[in-house]
Order: structure tokens, then C-alpha cells, then sequence
């Protein structure tokens, strides 16, 4: 069995390290992932390429909506979703794809493809950045020509669907907890850092975007600051943003 796993994003990130991570399980069963992503970033695309993953770069940039540029970037999208069709069409044939792996809800590209082709579509829902207009069109959508619908956690799914009494599954994004253990070394030279051993770190990783609510990260470090500085105890907070 072969899934064409079609994201919006071709940087180095959540959705796209999630993908390679079930990518490699998969395989183990015998189902081959094939991904594709927009054109840019190359590092997402070498890595899984490294893995033995087939990777395919097309042009179709999605943008934030909330945003101008993005909604430059959202026109361009629409425009070009024919030559978009034609390469995914190819691809499907060539590969002899048997499901199609649609992330994001603006990801339309990938719907639209399979629908052509007549091959069973997997819609995956990460978030919640949809405009309120888009979302009442594109819902009944995703409900009435998705074989699986997945979430990533039940406030996505009450976001797209909470008027409507539709199946979808949770999947919460695989993490290997391992590769984040810290030795004594590392947390001792991090200490030094930053401050002595007897003080407290907080840390904070994550890209920047408004969904991670860096915003609210700095008002309760300062609330927290506030407080312990009654008991003269000191305390670092550490945001490690990723670009």
C-alpha cells in the first residue's frame, strides 16, 4: 500500500516531523509513504530523503489568512491550483498512490486530487486558524468526502465541527519523549548558563506563531516572578524559538 502524505508547510516543523515519524512505522507494516510539500526550504526534504522516503517539491504556498501577505500568498495558491492538480495527478499515477494524506484544512490541493483520481482521501486537522466564513464552507466539505477524518485534539474538532455530528479520530502527534531527556551534564552546564544551581529554569520551545501563546508564557513568568521574589528565590525563564 502506498499514502501520499501532502502538506502546506515545507519547513522543518511539527506536522512534517510528525509525518516521518509515522512514516517509519508504517513502513514496518509494509505501507510506503510518499510525501509531498511546496517548493522553499530543501532541509525537511533532504532529511526524509535520507531516510529513503520519496519526496516531491511542487509549487503551492499557503499562507495565514489573518495576514496580508499570507492572503498574497493564498491568491497565488488558488491560481495555480491546475498546474497543482496536474503535478499531484502524475504523481498519483506514477506511484500508483492508493490513499491520500491531506493536512490543513486550506490544504485544497490535495483534496481536490483526490477526488480526480478517485482515490480514497485522509483529511488530518492540526489547527485552528481558519476565518469563521471559510469554515462553514469548507466543513460539510471535509465531513462529506473524507473516508477518515483526524484531529489533532478535540478543541480542533469542536472548532470544525461542533454543529455537526461527525466521526473523526484524535491522533495526538507522536513524540519520542527520549530524544528530550536531559543528562545531569547538560542540566548542570545549563545551570551554569544561566544562573546558580539553586535557581529555577522554566523553558519554553517552540516556533513562533499565535497558536503557541508566547504571549501568555511571558505574562504568567512575570506573575510567577513576582511571586517567588517574596521568598527571595530566583528564577530564569527560557524561550528557545524555532525559525
Amino acid at each position: 500500500m502506498k499514502v501520499l502524505n501532502v502538506l502546506h508547510d515545507e519547513r522543518v516543523g511539527g506536522p512534517s516531523n510528525r509525518v516521518l515519524s509515522v512514516a517509519r512505522e508504517l513502513r514496518q507494516y509494509g505501507i510506503e509513504t510518499i510525501i509531498v510539500l511546496p517548493k522553499g526550504e530543501k532541509k525537511f526534504a533532504e532529511n526524509a530523503r535520507n531516510e529513503g522516503f520519496k519526496v516531491y517539491q511542487v509549487t503551492m504556498q499557503i499562507g495565514d489568512p489573518k495576514t496580508f501577505s499570507g492572503l498574497i500568498k493564498n491568491a497565488k495558491y488558488v491560481l495555480t491550483i491546475p498546474i497543482v492538480l496536474y503535478r499531484l495527478s502524475r504523481i498519483i499515477k506514477r506511484e500508483k498512490v492508493d490513499i491520500i494524506h491531506n493536512n490543513s484544512s486550506f490544504n485544497i490541493a490535495g483534496f481536490f486530487a483526490a477526488l480526480i483520481n478517485r482515490v480514497k482521501l485522509v483529511w488530518h486537522l492540526n489547527d485552528t486558524l481558519m476565518p469563521g466564513i471559510l469554515r462553514s464552507i469548507m466543513s460539510p466539505i471535509i465531513a462529506k468526502y473524507s473516508e477518515v477524518i483526524v484531529v489533532a485534539s478535540r478543541q480542533v474538532d469542536s472548532y470544525y465541527f461542533d454543529y455537526r455530528n461527525i466521526k473523526s479520530f484524535v491522533i495526538y502527534p507522536p513524540i519520542d519523549i527520549k530524544k528530550f531527556a536531559n543528562t545531569e551534564k547538560s542540566k548542570n552546564k545549563l545551570r551554569k548558563d544561566f544562573n546558580p544551581s539553586s535557581s529555577i529554569i522554566v523553558g519554553c520551545v517552540g516556533n513562533v506563531n499565535p497558536l503557541k501563546g508566547l504571549e501568555y508564557f511571558i505574562k504568567s513568568a512575570a506573575l510567577i516572578k513576582d511571586y517567588l521574589s517574596k521568598d527571595k528565590k530566583r528564577i530564569n525563564f527560557l524561550i528557545v524559538a524555532v525559525y
